[in-house]
């Protein structure tokens, strides 16, 4: 029998309203797992959308390999939920539901890959696990463009992440080096006149945060190097300090260390 029982962040990433919602911070904080019970639309006010024929729901990975933890956990979750849902593999990837409505399971390594499947899709919800993997806002803006329902559902965009090496993802949310979480509003005029807000909320979620893993994990955390370290188990934004376009990342990280490059005062 599923028991999820969310912690803090869990729950306010599930009852977010926002139109995007990051969760993101340290490893083994729980965020793959929550984006699969949150493609279930469990809270939405009339009922939960996999029970509703015309729900449409996504979440993709940059690598395939990646892809697959995902779709194993999703089978001992939403199998517990229906149990007349059924999961198609090979090139679809898709779960069926009792009620017809579908979740797909997708990975983009490339722009023409993501560009090839949303041509002529309609969908509610799309969660980008692991969004820091991309060095682009690319793939994430095309996808944002395929969300839309003709059925009055609200319209999502939720990912979640490390702390990513690329700097556009600590940008796009206005998080600071600690990975404090962020929340803003932006105005969109439209061409009639008419002023739409969008609301963009980013949650901090670390190790700490999830009473379910062990004291081993965090050592095993705390053996990696002190950027990991720093990146994974305390959620870090600053840890990777990269340079966007920077070639020569740890070779320059290694001289740092060995003190072989300093300041050198202005002398006039």
């Amino acid at each position: 029998m599923l028991e999820f029982v969310p912690n803090d962040k869990q729950s306010a990433f599930l009852e977010s309203d926002d139109d995007v919602c990051m969760i993101a911070g340290g490893a083994g904080s729980g965020k793959s797992l929550v984006a699969l019970i949150n493609l279930l639309g469990l809270n939405d006010p009339d009922g939960p959308r996999y029970q509703k024929p015309y729900y449409r729901g996504l979440i993709y990975r940059k690598h395939y390999k990646d892809l697959r933890d995902l779709i194993l956990k999703s089978k001992e979750i939403y199998k517990e939920v229906d149990p007349g849902a059924k999961f198609v593999g090979g090139n679809t990837l898709t779960w069926t539901f009792s009620s017809g409505a579908q979740i797909y399971f997708q990975h983009f390594e490339r722009f023409d890959q993501a560009e090839t499947f949303f041509q002529g899709q309609e969908l509610s919800i799309i969660h980008c696990d692991e969004i820091g993997q991309y060095d682009s806002p690319d793939i994430m803006q095309y996808a944002m463009s395929r969300l839309r329902d003709s059925h009055g559902l609200r319209c999502y965009f939720r990912c979640s992440s490390n702390p990513s090496r690329y700097r556009w993802l600590r940008n796009y949310f206005n998080i600071n080096d600690a990975g404090d979480s962020t929340y803003f509003v932006k105005e969109f005029a439209l061409d009639d006149g008419t002023i739409v807000l969008k609301h963009f909320r980013y949650i901090q979620a670390k190790l700490s945060d999830n009473p379910h893993i062990s004291k081993e994990y965090q050592a095993q955390l705390m053996m990696m190097s002190t950027d990991d370290c720093n990146a994974l188990l305390y959620g870090n934004w600053a840890a990777y300090d990269v340079v966007e376009g920077q070639v020569f990342e740890h070779e320059l990280k290694a001289m740092k260390e060995e003190r072989r490059y300093c300041n050198v005062p202005f002398d006039p």
